[in-house]
């Protein structure tokens, strides 16, 4: 083994891929892991590399989380991928070590550990990063719990991320506990997040789209009251404010829907009329058609007439639903003077197929 080992150090790129087969090959090769990862360091060759750290993770072997590990103060970008990668495949990982890397006084060191935590996609392993919520003073390390947390759905955390608000200041720290909280969060965090956030029109427009996402979770008609103070804003939040109006029609009360009817359709007039894209303003158009009326009719005939090419497809989808004899006459009109050949085609497709159902 050793004589391999020396031709490792010597020998050309082909040989030594081969001399790494062989050496694995051996039934003692975990006595030589060390020095094995003592060449991984030194080698500057990618191919030679990358073939050594496959069979290190295949074989997950303990004796060399020591030297692993040293691999996340390294100026090797490389070796600190590799260390993070190996580690996290373990099939029992080395916590004690770990949680030294927690409280290392190099901060990069510290989210290198997150990093490992996080890859082994272990909900067990939520503890451990939940300790940089209250314990990591370096900013990104935090936001990085924040956002491993929910994606592992550590559920247990959502009060203590919710707390966190209290003091946040930095930007993507804000936005990042709340995006966290759309996914794991509760009614007790919404409750302290209502507490930080008492009127939503103060709320800067930074953070709006995030917050919206998580109050869409308690869903109601109190959320509903809330986006329509949002007036001013609507052409920033158009994606946001859709999200909660499909969400509060598909799963809302059937008593407060009818309270907020009203102001529903309201909103969703003034989104037409915003400069938003058009693939958004056709997804308007199918909520509005719900409400259905002479004015409903109305707007999907202009819509029909002078709107965009999406939007053309859109009115003619919900009209022919309407009452198809009653516009198919209207639509072979918009059709015959319809420009683009891909729009012609689309509408006609559209009108052929309401024709045979009916």
């Amino acid at each position: 083994m050793k004589e391999l080992l020396e031709k490792l150090e010597n020998g050309k790129t082909e040989e030594k891929l081969d001399i790494i087969e062989e050496i694995f090959e051996k039934r003692n090769f975990e006595n030589y892991l060390v020095e094995i990862v003592d060449y991984l360091e030194k080698s500057k060759e990618g191919i030679v590399r990358e073939k050594i750290v496959n069979y290190l993770k295949k074989y997950n072997n303990p004796k060399i989380v020591d030297k692993l590990l040293k691999f996340y103060e390294s100026n090797d970008i490389f070796l600190r991928n590799v260390a993070v990668d190996i580690i996290s495949q373990f099939y029992e990982l080395p916590f004690a070590n770990l949680t030294k890397m927690l409280n290392h006084e190099n901060k990069h060191v510290r989210k290198l550990a997150l990093d490992t935590l996080y890859n082994t996609h272990n909900p067990m392993v939520a503890g451990f990063i939940s300790t940089a919520l209250y314990d990591d003073e370096d900013i990104n390390n935090v936001i990085t719990a924040v956002e491993y947390l929910g994606k592992l759905k550590a559920y247990k955390y959502a009060d203590d991320i919710a707390e966190l608000l209290k003091d946040a200041e930095a930007p993507f720290l804000i936005i990042t506990i709340l995006g966290t909280l759309s996914l794991i969060g509760n009614k007790y965090s919404y409750m302290k997040v209502k507490d930080i956030y008492p009127d939503i029109e103060k709320v800067d427009a930074l953070f709006l789209a995030p917050l919206l996402k998580f109050y869409k979770k308690f869903n109601g008609g109190e959320l509903i009251e809330e986006i329509l103070k949002l007036k001013s804003k609507y052409s920033l939040l158009y994606k946001e404010v859709i999200d909660i109006v499909k969400d509060f029609i598909d799963n809302g009360k059937p008593e407060e829907i009818d309270e907020k009817g009203e102001d529903i359709y309201n909103l969703l007039k003034e989104l037409l009329e915003e400069k938003i894209p058009e693939a958004n303003k056709y997804e308007v158009i199918h909520i509005l058609a719900l409400f259905e009326g002479e004015e409903v009719e109305y707007i999907l005939v202009e819509s029909l007439h002078n709107g965009s090419d999406i939007l053309k497809i859109g009115a003619t989808e919900e009209l022919l639903k309407i009452d198809f004899n009653k516009y198919k006459d209207e639509i072979k009109k918009v059709i015959e003077d319809e420009k683009d050949e891909n729009t012609k085609e689309n509408l006609i497709i559209l009108l052929e197929g309401d024709n045979n159902e009916a």
